[in-house]
């Protein structure tokens, strides 16, 4: 399909504190002059400060009166406390913004940037300090998008000319999506594709991944169905995301492998000049590898007591656990990594490469041979493990 020709990231802020704010400049730099080169001919930053450096309070610019640009990088916030507290939000500036994205001469993409539980909600610190957060349901994005001015195509009126026929569609790994307007809406948070203990799937060909249903990314295609937006593709990922040194999104498997208790970690550089390398790890005897058709999973044949982590607050399964053995060995599995409790089953990372050595006599889980860490990271944008889905 045609390049981007309008992007648009949207900081999703907690009373305006924004936990990610070091990333704005590197994210205007990478869409505006990063290693690939200029995309846009102009750059719209509608926040304040401009170059933040650290976690803070942000507020937002008003709209310039003139027209946005045909071919334009707009980078703007939207606070999530104030979208909660009003069930109606509407905002001219933003209804500007979505007729922009969304204008028919232009291939628009929108990125949400925020946090995202695991369980279909985004979230954000919350001012003053960030010491809390707020969360709100992932659907609510796309309310307020169609709330201010987000449609399909108007119908013709009666006894009227017919209405223009739709825009051409694209070929993409999800299937055919909308070649004009937004055509993608990219969910830049952690762990948006899966939702409590169940995580996104590969497709048995291993080109492309699907979102676990109740997650923010099937919320969200779901709704856009639901109020007429078909075409547009959703992408996020199973696991915890960071931006790359490249600028671009990428996933990392937890807050570093599962220690302890048998378990070992091992990364190897596949290529020093580009920081590749490949990890694996390998689990212990007393543990089963199974791997399914769609899903894949590791057991313990001993009766494991599970402790939440303490920053575990809401005892989430992606909260990061504790397992204690009859033997007094301890494994400690990071946030990030799916354990579920009441089955006793941890879930790998989506599209590792599992060997099993049999009943109860562990086996390894590794990256792909193709699809290697680069800094400690895999960037999405060409892996199958990016969950893409259209509306």
């Amino acid at each position: 399909m045609p390049a981007y020709t309008r992007f648009w990231d949207l900081h999703l802020t907690g009373g305006g504190w924004y936990d990610f704010a070091s990333n704005i400049q590197e994210q205007i730099r990478r869409q505006q002059g990063g290693e690939d080169g200029a995309r846009f001919t102009d750059t719209l930053n509608l926040i304040t400060p401009s170059a933040p450096t650290k976690p803070g309070i942000l507020a937002g610019v008003a709209l310039p009166a003139t027209p946005i640009p045909d071919s334009c990088y707009v980078a703007s916030i939207l606070d999530l406390q104030a979208l909660s507290s009003t069930p109606n939000y509407v905002n001219a500036d933003l209804r500007r913004l979505i007729a922009w994205i969304n204008g028919p001469t232009g291939v628009g993409k929108l990125r949400l940037n925020a946090h995202c539980d695991g369980m279909g909600r985004f979230g954000m610190g919350l001012a003053p300090d960030g010491a809390k957060t707020i969360w709100t349901g992932a659907g609510l994005l796309v309310k307020i998008l169609a709330d201010n001015g987000l449609a399909p195509p108007p119908a013709a009126p009666a006894g009227a000319a017919p209405a223009p026929a739709a825009p051409a569609l694209a070929p993409s790994l999800a299937g055919p999506k909308k070649a004009g307007g937004l055509v993608t809406i990219t969910v830049a948070a952690c762990m948006g594709a899966r939702f409590d203990v169940i995580p996104a799937t590969m497709n048995a060909a291993g080109r492309n991944s699907t979102a676990a249903p109740g997650s923010a990314v099937r919320t969200i295609v779901e709704l856009l169905r639901i109020y007429g937006l078909t075409g547009i593709e959703v992408t996020d990922s199973n696991e915890i995301t960071t931006i790359a040194r490249t600028g671009q999104s990428a996933r990392i498997h937890g807050m570093g492998p599962p220690l302890g208790a048998g378990w070992n970690y091992n990364s190897r550089l596949v290529d020093a000049d580009r920081a590749m390398s490949k990890a694996t790890v390998t689990v212990p005897r007393g543990w089963t590898v199974t791997i399914g058709s769609r899903q894949v999973l590791l057991t313990s044949g001993a009766k494991v007591k599970w402790t939440p982590l303490p920053t575990n607050t809401t005892s989430g399964p992606s909260g990061g656990w504790i397992g204690l053995f009859p033997n007094g060995e301890e494994l400690m599995v990071p946030t990030g990594w799916i354990v579920d409790v009441k089955d006793g089953i941890i879930r790998p990372p989506l599209g590792w490469v599992l060997m099993s050595a049999g009943y109860d006599t562990g086996g390894t889980i590794a990256t792909p041979d193709g699809d290697p860490l680069v800094a400690g990271a895999q960037v999405l944008s060409h892996s199958a493990a990016k969950v893409r889905e259209v509306s």
